[in-house]
């Protein structure tokens, strides 16, 4: 028999009684490119190579890096955290042209982005939730919601399957500079440049004072801790790779999540996304940053909001403090060189009035 198709087609060629069907499988294509994701250089059109990205899904949303267009799930687009424009806020490269048609904007062959390690902890800004590692999240720092304080936006919806939250896509959450210094937020360890470091300001102790997480302390820039960096420790390190052998996991039968060559109970962030394992974790969970005047901008969001601790009080340093829900707040070494500055004033005075032997003279 003879079948007809809608162009006028038919198979009378064919022997009697044969059907021939020939089906066609579009081929996937995630950025809507032109190009199948089999040749594509850059699937998703982020302006990060595939070849970067690779297989891994940093925030476990079931695509991985190199089809999410924000692959940590902070509110910020990939392309942003590798300082490339977004200006239309789809979290793709902006003037795409691919005369080539590898899937990879044909600047970027020439002029690739940089894989931006702000923190210089061996996590790409790209995939780390605390680009800064000042324990406050890059989501709440550019002023999103993080009220289970995870550094992953809140309410995560996606229903185009990009990787990209759909509302904040509509409201974007990063870029935010509250002191107007050139640097985000996320990157600046004063957003509000009052000369109190975000850690202090968010209620963290801050033994080295240099704003960052004690426990992600790496002096020598190594991206490996001090806490198990053979530079800093007592032991022996065989293998040469900078961590000491008791916290080596190719010398311990024991779990390391994040693949770095440090064991998991000894690794601060274990998990591997910039953001220490116990960050913050003077806030109870869903509890907001210090607000100390109560107008609901965080402290480290607001220049001179809070407390200036002094040594009794704080953690260091004196100063005045303002008011904190109504109430004045005192510190008890202030008043205390109050009294110590009145009374040496007072003697003063005495013996300036008090008559000299030679008056009489």
């Amino acid at each position: 028999f003879a079948v007809t198709d809608a162009a006028g087609n038919t198979n009378a060629g064919e022997s009697a009684g044969s059907l021939i069907i020939e089906s066609i499988v579009a081929e996937a294509d995630f950025d809507r490119d032109g190009v199948p994701d089999a040749i594509d250089l850059d699937d998703d059109n982020d302006g990060i190579p595939d070849t970067d990205e690779g297989t891994r899904d940093s925030d476990g949303d079931g695509l991985p890096d190199s089809r999410d267009l924000d692959s940590d799930n902070d509110g910020i687009a990939d392309i942003v955290e590798v300082a490339g424009d977004d200006t239309d806020n789809n979290y793709q490269v902006d003037n795409f042209i691919d005369d080539n048609n590898n899937g990879l904007s044909d600047e970027l062959e020439i002029l690739p982005y940089e894989l931006v390690d702000t923190d210089n902890d061996l996590v790409p800004d790209y995939r780390d939730r605390d680009s800064d590692n000042d324990g406050i999240s890059d989501l709440l720092e550019s002023g999103g919601s993080d009220i289970d304080h995870d550094g992953q936006i809140d309410g995560f919806a996606d229903t185009d399957n990009n990787g990209a939250d759909d509302l904040n896509q509509l409201t974007p959450a990063s870029g935010r500079d509250t002191d107007n210094d050139g640097i985000d937020n996320r990157h600046d360890l004063d957003t509000d440049n009052d000369g109190l470091f975000d850690l202090v300001e968010a209620g963290s102790p801050d033994d080295l004072n240099d704003g960052i997480l004690d426990i992600l302390s790496d002096a020598d820039f190594d991206g490996i801790p001090d806490s198990v960096d053979i530079d800093f420790t007592t032991g022996t390190d065989e293998d040469a790779d900078g961590i000491d052998d008791r916290y080596d996991a190719t010398f311990l039968a024991e779990d390391d999540t994040d693949g770095d060559g440090i064991i998991d109970r000894a690794d601060p962030d274990a998990d591997g996304d910039g953001f220490a394992e116990n960050a913050l974790a003077s806030l109870a969970l869903g509890e907001a940053l210090p607000d100390t005047n109560g107008n609901g901008e965080a402290d480290v969001l607001e220049p001179l909001s809070g407390f200036i601790h002094t040594g009794l009080a704080g953690r260091g340093g004196c100063s005045i403090a303002d008011r904190n829900n109504g109430q004045l707040a005192l510190d008890p070494l202030l008043a205390l060189l109050v009294a110590i500055s009145a009374t040496s004033l007072a003697c003063r005075r005495n013996r300036r009035l008090k008559p000299s032997s030679f008056d009489n003279i």
